[in-house]
């Protein structure tokens, strides 16, 4: 099937487009294979302007390049491949006033469209999507997070349109043609259920204004039948995505990692095919990690390391080796890796200097080094200083690293192993769980220091210290299977609410371990009970994002829904004006913002 149809002086001597789409796909590969952005990017570059897929997949890559270093030529270099996709989107669609009044009264006809035209559609819908992620990428205030919101917004609807087109259209010009669009679309829709479906509440007055539906065994429909069962570049993407949220998503937010039979299978077949990829190497070595196979996965992430080029990728292998090495309470290795990572800080300063911060803290209370203490004092008091924020507000990490390093400061130069803090709000500290040895080791070392604070608290002082070090033990216990000891570490903690510092995290955080562990013994009950209290009874806590997370995850293992339902076109208003409230944004310049950006938007 030709690209030829109503703008063929425009598509002469053209791929057709499921040559583009099979061109597209092996210059993604390519990437894959030799870690390459930059080769990828050449082999599209011939028909960027020209084919809709080759336009959107360089788009794509160029602002994935442009989020990892945030170099200006970079975002400049994105802002032009963002231009560019839209105005050859828009140079294929059917486009102009007479359409745009029909769509306003009724469905058209998709099937006096072309093939063409619909995948134009399809991709007008992508450039949307990218428009709204590199407005993230490139600003950092409260107008910002409008125009991305509006952005998002219009992003829905035009995939909304294309889902429309994927049930109307029946005369396809080839299978192929078809099964590849149906794939954008379900790629499109099972990344929106996913990301919504797992949202914190306090982000729901944005989701209800955008009109976002978020239910997560839908999410996981549409990936699993796009990448298994569906053709082309949408197929490898979404592997790629269901990789991600089954070794990633749910070992960090959510209650921990479940079968990763199926992930170790795909990735072992993905190597044989691209042994050099840096992509399907660290999901293998985080998929060691997050199996408790700690020292395995520090080997691995040292080799993604050895003859590795692509350097904005060190970062991310430098952090997982400070982590690895954080369950092992080896704090000089910790140290070293973090302190690269340091050196090349630029999405968040803060939050990788108090990370280097609790390491050396760690390794200064463990070993009594005096020296190691000073560098962590003066790493904490600068942390404050270098606060970001983005759209007008700190990040949560951010946020928890900013006030507990201006607690360390006001408690003279202390936190309670904030180390496991840390650990346990990442969630790393639950990959023990298969490792008795370090789990142990870290048993260990928390019962050393409550005996420290106990001393203290006997005497009526140093009640956070002594109850945050319970906390972590009842936690460590959970994970060995002796919820009996953990229980009573965790009642002792609730006797001592009144006493505990308000908006203290350990409270929540003792509710919902009680909760889980009542999960653990199907006490189904109980563990709705604790779950419940949790989310009733305590709010603007530091970890409380983190807690909400895990308590979603817990309900929807209950089999109760935490779906996000969208609302209607009142509601959605509704929402809209409380939201702008939030913000303290008058509606007035709302709609004037509304206005400059959609003005943009028509120009690209």
């Amino acid at each position: 099937m030709n690209l030829n149809n109503n703008n063929n002086n425009k598509s002469n001597e053209l791929p057709t487009i499921e040559e583009s789409i099979r061109l597209a796909t092996l210059a993604l590969e390519t990437a894959i294979e030799t870690n390459g952005l930059e080769t990828s990017i050449q082999m599209l570059d011939p028909f960027a302007d020209k084919c809709l897929y080759h336009s959107s997949l360089r788009s794509i890559i160029i602002i994935l390049n442009a989020g990892l270093t945030l170099q200006k030529h970079d975002l400049d270099r994105a802002t032009q491949s963002w231009a560019q996709t839209a105005q050859l989107s828009n140079r294929y669609r059917r486009t102009g006033l007479i359409s745009d009044l029909v769509k306003l009264f009724k469905t058209p006809d998709y099937n006096k469209y072309s093939d063409m035209e619909v995948h134009a559609e399809l991709t007008h819908a992508k450039f949307l999507g990218l428009s709204a992620l590199l407005g993230a990428l490139e600003a950092q205030n409260i107008y910002a997070l409008i125009k991305i919101a509006y952005r998002l917004r219009l992003c829905v609807n035009a995939f909304r349109e294309c889902k429309v087109i994927l049930r109307s259209k029946t005369n396809w010009e080839s299978e192929l043609s078809r099964q590849n669009f149906e794939a954008g679309v379900r790629l499109a829709n099972g990344i929106q259920h996913l990301m919504i479906s797992h949202i914190p509440p306090k982000l729901l007055r944005i989701v209800n204004f955008l009109g976002y539906k978020g239910v997560e065994s839908r999410a996981l429909q549409e990936l699993t039948k796009t990448a298994f069962e569906l053709p082309g570049l949408s197929a490898r993407i979404a592997q790629v995505v269901l990789l991600v949220y089954w070794i990633v998503g749910q070992s960090h937010g959510c209650l921990g990692p479940k079968d990763l039979t199926l992930s170790q299978q795909i990735i072992d077949k993905e190597l044989k095919r691209f042994p050099k990829s840096l992509l399907y190497k660290i999901l293998n070595a985080k998929l060691a990690q997050v199996s408790g196979h700690i020292d395995e996965a520090i080997q691995l992430f040292k080799d993604c390391l050895v003859g590795n080029d692509l350097v904005v990728t060190h970062k991310l292998f430098h952090i997982e080796l400070s982590f690895s090495y954080a369950l092992k309470c080896q704090w000089d290795e910790c140290i070293k890796y973090a302190e690269l990572v340091r050196q090349q800080a630029i999405h968040s300063p803060a939050i990788i200097t108090y990370i280097l911060a609790i390491f050396k803290f760690a390794k200064a209370v463990d070993d009594n080094d005096q020296q190691m203490k000073k560098e962590a004092n003066q790493l904490f008091e600068s942390i404050p200083d270098m606060r970001i924020r983005y759209f007008g507000k700190t990040i949560t990490p951010e946020k928890v690293a900013v006030e507990l390093s201006l607690k360390y400061v006001r408690n003279n130069h202390f936190l309670p192993l904030p180390e496991l803090d840390t650990l346990y709000g990442s969630n790393h500290l639950y990959f023990l769980k298969n490792n008795p040895i370090y789990l142990d080791r870290h048993l260990q070392r928390v019962d050393k220091y409550i005996s420290i604070f106990k001393k203290d608290f006997d005497e009526g002082n140093g009640v956070d210290s002594y109850v945050s070090a319970l906390f972590y033990k009842a936690f460590l216990l959970k994970l060995k299977g002796h919820y009996e000891e953990a229980k009573q570490c965790l009642n002792i903690i609730l006797n001592e609410e009144q006493n505990i510092e308000k908006n203290s995290s350990i409270l929540p955080q003792t509710t919902l371990e009680m909760g889980l562990i009542q999960l653990s013994t199907n006490n189904s009950e109980e563990a709705k009970n604790w779950l419940k209290k949790t989310m009733r009874d305590y709010n603007r806590y530091l970890n409380e994002n983190y807690v909400h997370l895990r308590i979603y995850a817990a309900l929807r293992e209950l089999g109760i829904s935490t779906d996000k339902q969208s609302a209607n076109q009142n509601q959605i208003n509704q929402f809209g004006k409380q939201w702008l409230k939030d913000l303290e944004v008058e509606e007035k310049s709302y709609e004037n913002i509304l206005k400059t950006d959609n003005m943009v938007l028509s120009i690209n």
